[in-house]
């Protein structure tokens, strides 16, 4: 998690109250973050869906609020007359772009520190390290309006890139600059790279790389900054832009939005906009699920500590107003966490349970365990990706045209509408965040894909799957059957293999696998169009077993043993 470093003194000084270490502990403790003292400095883990706490003053604001030493508050957010025209070029290479002005920034040592620290953050932890949103702040003063987000040749991109005193074309910076060749994987390979030039053709930057040293350094007596944030994943950059102006707003900065026109689609998107979004919530489901009968009074307090606004209530419901920068509420479970927090978690009188039970594993989980063994001893790492998905990256980066997915009623997120039934693009999209990684990348899951189901009152079922991905520069159809071979003759069973085709593999490198006559999967080499469509560069090869067939062959033959 990422990890905030601050001095006590000046903790409590933003905090605006004397608290003993024990007092700070236990606040912290039950806003849900840890904090450590060690000697004069504390040391707080942020949580990984709060980027909006990662500058120490909107912590400082979040604290205050929860001590009632502030009030709930919109942020002011004005019309500004600038202006930047995306040119259709960036859309194959990072296609989306958000910005805002803060005026009158009364930016110190200690404040431009914490700027310079969360833009690192966030680039890390939710940025996908620059490839998903990148940040640039630059000298507003110095800028003609409008400005374009353009393409340009590499050799015709020449500017001083931040710290260095020489100009440098752009294939100069990602071959010498420190900078340049940390983050040149996000660039190379495409003919063009992007860029942001001024009115008067100046350029800000080489996005995602590095800044102008003329207009992109910002200093102490800089007092009006322009933010930009370019990125892959269109809601990435706006929870940025959110979270980066609300931290502006909160340092004192007079925050403007930015116009950004779409040439090519003739679109004008303005942002960021502070406006509260509403939310409902059902009074049952607080009491049902925090087993507190709290009443209307009690939940305005709690929900004003954490930031919320009561706008509405009756018998049932009540609808709350959710501050823009909390781009973690989703659903309703988000908000009565909030109100759990806000009410204390010290608070809550513990409840033995009626039954004692002791535990052991099911003999399903003994199963995925032996399969999960064998894949780590073959050098596989394990991940976890999301159940959650979007048509875009199950279904159409993967070549595949003919779909019916299962949607989510009501999304919150057009990046997690559907519920994915297959592992590997997830897999895939995991590697793209990654591909800065050295190769070979090997990495399995054995986790759950929802299907229909005819044999099911709901009409769908889980189906547990086993996914495995080789990245490298040298991969074929035989290392990951090699894969497969060791696996099933660990687990004594027999499997056939027919070529079949499928337009995410390339035809007469992919098989379908059977065993006792049963499907069960299938393994191949991905298709040069889905590794480009990922923006990835080197081979793929991937297999995807059902893998509920062998487990229960699994349990039935420890069962045999056993008796």
């Amino acid at each position: 998690m990422p990890v905030i470093e601050v001095e006590v003194e000046k903790l409590k000084s933003l905090i605006d109250k004397e608290l003993s270490k024990e007092e700070l502990e236990e606040i912290f403790f039950n806003y849900g973050l840890e904090l450590s003292i060690d000697d004069d400095k504390a040391i707080i883990e942020i949580t990984h869906d709060r980027m909006d706490l990662l500058s120490i003053y909107t912590l400082a604001r979040a604290i205050r609020l929860y001590l009632n030493k502030e009030i709930p508050s919109n942020i002011k957010i004005s019309d500004s007359n600038i202006e930047v025209l995306v040119d259709p070029s960036v859309s194959g290479i990072r296609p989306f772009i958000a910005c805002f002005v803060a005026k009158n920034a009364r930016l110190n040592e200690d404040v431009l520190k914490d700027l310079i620290n969360l833009q690192e953050k966030l680039h890390l932890s939710f940025g996908g390290n620059r490839k998903l949103a990148s940040i640039g702040l630059y000298n507003l003063d110095l800028i003609n309006t409008p400005i374009t987000y353009t393409t340009m040749n590499p050799n015709e991109i020449k500017f001083i890139p931040l710290n260095k005193n020489e100009v440098m074309n752009a294939n100069e910076i990602l071959e010498r600059h420190e900078t340049g060749i940390k983050y040149r994987h996000l660039l190379i390979g495409h003919e063009k790279y992007p860029v942001l030039i001024d009115a008067k053709n100046k350029i800000l930057s080489l996005p995602p790389i590095i800044n102008s040293n003329d207009l992109g350094r910002v200093k102490e007596d800089t007092k009006n900054i322009l933010v930009e944030v370019t990125g892959t994943l269109s809601s990435r950059v706006n929870q940025f832009v959110n979270v980066l102006s609300y931290v502006f707003s909160t340092i004192g900065a007079d925050v403007y939005n930015v116009k950004i026109n779409y040439l090519e689609k003739n679109e004008k998107v303005t942002l960021p906009n502070s406006k509260r979004i509403e939310k409902r919530i059902s009074k049952k489901s607080i009491k049902s699920i925090l087993g507190l009968d709290l009443d209307e009074t009690t939940i305005e307090k709690l929900l004003y500590k954490m930031d919320y606004e009561l706008y509405e209530s009756n018998n049932e419901f009540i609808k709350v107003g959710v501050p823009y920068y909390r781009v973690d509420i989703l659903h309703e479970i988000d908000i009565i966490g909030d109100i759990l927090k806000a009410y204390g978690l010290n608070k809550l009188d513990p409840i033995f349970p009626r039954t004692y039970v002791t535990g052991s594993l099911l003999d399903k989980t003994k199963a995925v365990n032996e399969i999960r063994n064998l894949m780590i001893g073959l050098g596989f790492n394990e991940v976890f990706t999301s159940s959650l998905s979007n048509e875009d990256v199950q279904y159409k980066k993967m070549n595949i045209s003919n779909y019916d997915p299962i949607k989510l009623i009501d999304a919150k997120s057009s990046e997690m509408n559907i519920i994915r039934e297959s592992i590997i693009p997830e897999m895939l999209k995991l590697i793209s965040v990654n591909s800065h990684l050295a190769l070979p990348i090997k990495i399995f899951e054995i986790n759950d894909v929802v299907i229909r189901s005819r044999e099911s009152d709901t009409g769908y079922k889980n189906s547990k799957r086993l996914a495995a991905v080789i990245y490298n520069s040298k991969t074929s159809f035989t290392d990951m059957k090699q894969v497969l071979d060791y696996i099933l003759d660990k687990l004594d069973l027999d499997y056939r293999l027919d070529e079949i085709t499928h337009p995410s593999f390339i035809d007469g490198r992919v098989g379908g696998i059977s065993i006792d006559g049963n499907a069960i999967g299938i393994i191949g080499e991905i298709n040069p169009q889905v590794i480009e469509n990922f923006g990835l560069k080197a081979p793929l090869v991937a297999m995807e077993l059902n893998i509920e067939l062998i487990i229960n062959k699994l349990i039935e033959r420890s069962k045999v043993f056993s008796n």
